[in-house]
């Protein structure tokens, strides 16, 4: 204001509040020879970087200008060389009061708060806890600061463990194979028996001890406040539930399975990652016994894990949204999202403890395709990180398939790849891609903010092509054998999911199955389709008609598709680290062992996608292959 010059100068915004946080601004004695160096040090300890050093109240300023004021009208001032005369110097001095005054103010709590935010705060510190190879499966805090992990050493299943920090060896509880989900301010531990997403909820103090099992078909649990009581997440006739204390219902879907469920600390509320079928993608929620459902934040195509704060007012979650890195993000029950850490590579929130030490892994996730041709070798086909496989053409010639992380907008890349292992061409962005019966056209659901919409992806010459549809949400799309209609699964707005026959001729989309059944894999006639309801195979007329059984199901069995000769089904089940295939004889409901597929690395498990030639000599299979450290994290804020 005295020399009509920046204190603090920069070229941006950040440059010149790091000037103002780091560096000294020049004397105004500099900019005005001559000024009275009584102003001249008045001015300079208001600006002093140490607030110990500078004038404690607005009052002081105040009473030292006015001070200033009269020694210049009493002549104890000298005079001064400068273009300013003692009048001008008088109203400038006027208005210095009146600018300190409101501009400190302002200015000393501003500038604390970004100091805090950006400049003075220490970043996080991390310290590992893990040295082996393998994926580090759930990890949890335990009573005096003992840390229990469960992992997959070397392609081993799933082992508790326990350290504390400092150690670099770990500790085998010598339990069965499980993961931990929770663990209890007395050291009672919940664990999820057989290591995989669901299973069965046990019971077992960490001192030691046989686990009690509790509850069936439990994918995730967590203590309530008081130590004892369980948040649950379990299967239970055709619906997943979020029950809190085992029992008691608080929300329900038919969607995947709610995951990391996370009692608050005053028990009112339970948080955790819900699935949209619809938009295909999870959203962080909270729901209590007098709070219904309430999403707080979404759009997040991959998750890792949540927990509360230390203060309890606010949910932290690892995840990724559409477009962006892996991020360790804040919200609140208002809704309010902010960014606490990124780290290069996928970052998982296992555990917050009350003292705002975090347990994290940092994973190096791979999904890939595995191609198994007919003489029985092995060749992996995968194109970036994140190839999901889609199909194989019916002379097992071409491989289809979606680029995870690379995106444009909600929809991923489509490839096409020979299984010779040439170079995969990229033919556009979508999702559920199928290949047409001529190998000409790749059917795909095209997602926008607005809605969804098929599309037509020309594999050699041609031009894209949208095609007509009602407003609906499409959830598959498939070919019939001539290639003039498409077998669609969606559901308009307010309906539940039904089958539709989409007709390329006339752009008409007519309901073929009645609402909340849903129908798949044409035959190659194209007269018939598959209803998989629970726990049994039907094939159903396409031209209308009742559906016959043809065998039941086992666990974890699903239908891949038609043999050539319509006279076979084939099934397939995913054991880990293997895939069972099975032929099933349509005719007599007869099951074979057809082939055993094996991960192609140590530690990697089946995804679940597998898909076959017409013959079903030539075979493909996605996996995922993650290698985890866990870290103990300070300083998140």
């Amino acid at each position: 204001m005295i020399t009509g010059k920046q204190a603090f100068p920069g070229t941006s915004k950040l440059s010149s509040l790091s000037s103002v946080l780091t560096r000294d601004p020049q004397p105004v004695s500099q900019s005005i020879p001559g000024i009275p160096p009584e102003l001249d040090k008045l001015i300079q300890r208001c600006l002093k970087k140490d607030p110990a050093r500078r004038w404690q109240s607005m009052a002081d300023v105040k009473v030292a200008l006015e001070e200033l004021i009269e020694q210049l009208d009493s002549g104890a001032v000298p005079e001064f060389n400068a273009a300013t005369d003692r009048r001008s110097l008088r109203s400038a001095l006027g208005w210095l009061a009146l600018g300190l005054l409101a501009g400190l103010a302002l200015a000393i709590p501003i500038g604390t708060r970004i100091s805090q935010k950006w400049f003075a705060a220490s970043p996080p510190s991390f310290h590992r806890l893990t040295f082996r190879r393998g994926d580090v499966t759930s990890a949890k805090f335990g009573p005096g600061g003992v840390v229990v992990f469960s992992a997959e050493w070397d392609g081993a299943p799933s082992t508790l463990f326990s350290t504390l920090p400092g150690n670099r060896e770990a500790r085998n509880l010598g339990l069965p194979t499980g993961r931990v989900l929770a663990i209890s301010p007395s050291g009672e531990m919940a664990i999820l028996l057989g290591g995989g997403s669901t299973g069965t909820l046990a019971q077992v103090a960490l001192g030691g001890g046989a686990p009690r099992q509790i509850l069936e078909n439990v994918s995730g649990a967590d203590w309530g406040p008081d130590g004892t009581s369980l948040a649950v997440v379990r299967e239970l006739g055709g619906k997943q539930r979020v029950e809190f204390p085992i029992g008691n219902v608080l929300y329900e879907t038919d969607a995947r399975p709610p995951l990391s469920p996370r009692v608050s600390f005053d028990g009112r509320l339970v948080a955790f990652f819900d699935y949209d079928k619809e938009a295909e993608d999870y959203s962080v929620s909270v729901v209590g016994p007098n709070h219904p459902r309430q999403i707080l934040a979404h759009g997040f195509r991959g998750i890792g894990g949540l927990n509360w704060s230390p203060d309890g007012k606010e949910i932290r979650f690892s995840a990724v949204q559409t477009g962006a890195d892996p991020t360790l993000y804040a919200v609140d029950l208002s809704g309010a999202q902010r960014t606490v850490a990124q780290a290069a590579g996928w970052i998982v929130l296992q555990d917050l403890a009350r003292n705002g030490q975090a347990l994290m892994n940092s994973v190096n996730s791979r999904l890939g395709i595995s191609y198994l041709p007919p003489d029985g070798s092995s060749t992996d086909l995968s194109w970036f990180d994140a190839s999901l496989l889609c199909q194989i053409s019916d002379d097992g010639r071409l491989l289809l398939f979606e680029e995870l992380s690379a995106l444009q907008g909600r929809n991923p890349a489509i490839y096409l790849r020979k299984t010779d292992g040439s170079p995969a061409i990229l033919l556009g962005y979508g999702n559920h891609s199928t290949l047409s019966p001529d190998g000409k056209w790749v059917l795909t659901i095209h997602r926008d903010p607005g809605g969804a919409q098929l599309m037509l992806l020309p594999t050699g010459p041609g031009e894209p092509r949208t095609l007509y549809s009602q407003p609906m949400t499409y959830h598959t799309a498939e070919w019939f054998p001539d290639g003039k209609k498409l077998l669609v699964n969606g559901s308009a707005p307010g309906k539940p999911s039904r089958s539709w026959v989409f007709s390329l001729d006339n752009n008409r989309l007519e309901p073929l199955t009645a609402e909340g059944v849903r129908g798949t894999n044409i035959s190659p006639d194209g007269r018939f389709y598959i209803v998989s309801d629970p726990g049994k195979v039907l094939v159903t007329p396409a031209a209308g008609g009742a559906p016959k059984k043809v065998a039941d199901l086992g666990n974890g069995e699903t239908v891949v598709r038609w043999s050539g000769d319509q006279r076979y089904l084939f099934l397939r089940r995913i054991e880990g680290a293997t895939a069972q295939i099975v032929r099933l004889d349509i005719a007599t409901g007869h099951k074979e062992g057809w082939r055993t597929l094996r991960v192609p690395e140590l530690g990697a498990e089946f995804l679940g996608p597998v898909a076959l030639s017409a013959d079903g000599k030539a075979c493909a299979a996605a996996f995922q292959h993650d290698l985890a450290n866990l870290y103990l994290v300070t300083g998140l804020r």
